[in-house]
């Protein structure tokens, strides 16, 4: 199989699950039940607000009630995504630009004083679905998301782990959010016209390629394409700002904070645990690839460093064995849930019991270590 399908950059639905993707219509009027417009153009509004707010997430208590807020919008966006690209009944799209445009004259005062500015105040109705499939077409597919899920939540959650401000590593600039802010507004605007109507016919065969990316699903998502094809390299972007020897005690914070409560009163970082996720998520794939393409031929000879100490003797001279029984107790999605469990208790600021064990915790720094041992080690 050519795993490079499954590339980061090729920006994939990453929300939704085999059930929804086989029925995205029916699942997408289920995900709006009890939901509306408003309310969501809101969690966005919010969102936005903190990226520009020091600390702006504070607003709304706890970092998970913002975290939760905008992967309900992600959700909503990779349900309207695959829904277009499946219809087979939605054959053009609007100008979204022209829209926009129109809309900007809309009511003014002097009609005809300017030059090549619209020359009637008639409101023009155009179709948010067809408008979303234009958005889609301009950002690349589900980039958009991306922008939103990634880029604006990372700042406004401050992941401080890079070594600039985070809005600048993040080439957020006002004016570029504006334009983003806007095409928000309109997919959600989609997602309940499409919600409105009674039936959509979609390709088949569309929807059952898809179904390969669904979080219920084994594949990588957050492998990029030259790290697909070459495994031994993948760990070189994250180990540019985490240090490996360091990263054991973090994993065990990060653990402690599933039973603190009140831990976010006093830190201003949640950012940096959806990076941390990140980089744990970047070692489960690619120890799964490993098992799918093969593991590299290695040395003989182990190093001596400092990363090994949850390994023992033995595991440090056979790390493909580590890496074999980490995949026979949970199967890559179900670690990648629990992952995904791990970060919204530990995002919140209340008691949670039971869903994360410390066990879990060793189990995922006994893969990292073995996973080192095994790039450091291939011939």
């Amino acid at each position: 199989m050519d795993y490079t399908i499954f590339a980061k950059e090729h920006h994939n639905v990453t929300m939704l699950m085999k059930k929804e993707i086989d029925y995205p219509v029916t699942g997408l009027k289920e995900f709006l039940i009890g939901k509306s417009p408003d309310q969501l153009k809101r969690n966005v509004q919010d969102l936005l607000i903190a990226v520009f707010e020091d600390d702006g997430w504070r607003r709304h208590g706890a970092p998970i009630v913002l975290y939760s807020k905008i992967m309900d919008v992600a959700k909503l966006i990779d349900f309207v995504w695959l829904i277009i690209v499946s219809s087979l009944s939605i054959k053009k799209s609007a100008d979204v630009y022209a829209y926009y445009l129109n809309k900007q004259y809309r009511y003014r005062t002097f009609g005809k004083l300017f030059y090549n500015t619209p020359s009637k105040n008639k409101a023009k109705t155009v179709s948010s679905v067809l408008l979303s499939k234009s958005i889609f077409a301009e950002r690349f597919g589900l980039l958009v998301k991306e922008v939103l899920a990634e880029d604006w939540l990372e700042v406004a959650l401050n992941s401080s782990y890079m070594r600039n401000l985070n809005a600048e590593f993040h080439n957020i600039e006002c004016t570029t959010q504006v334009k983003e802010y806007r095409y928000f507004m309109d997919i959600i605007d989609a997602a309940f016209e499409i919600a409105d109507q009674s039936e959509m016919a979609l390709d088949r065969e569309i929807l059952a390629y898809y179904q390969l990316f669904a979080v219920d699903v084994d594949h990588p998502d957050a492998l990029f394409k030259d790290g697909i094809e070459m495994p031994l390299d993948c760990f070189e972007g994250p180990l540019f700002y985490v240090d490996i020897n360091r990263l054991p005690k973090a994993m065990r914070t990060w653990f402690s904070l599933t039973y603190k409560t009140d831990h976010w009163k006093d830190h201003n970082d949640p950012g940096n645990l959806l990076y941390l996720r990140q980089t744990v998520q970047r070692f489960l794939d690619t120890g799964w690839l490993f098992q799918r393409v093969g593991f590299p031929n290695l040395k003989k000879q182990r190093p001596k460093k400092g990363y090994m100490s949850a390994l023992s003797l033995a595991e440090i001279a056979d790390p493909v064995s580590v890496i074999e029984h980490f995949f026979e107790q949970r199967r890559l999605h179900e670690w990648k849930q629990l992952l995904e469990t791990w970060l919204c208790q530990s995002l919140s600021n209340d008691f949670q019991r039971g869903d994360v064990s410390e066990k879990d915790c060793g189990e995922i720094i006994k893969l990292t270590q073995a996973l080192k041992l095994v790039v450091d080690c291939a011939e």
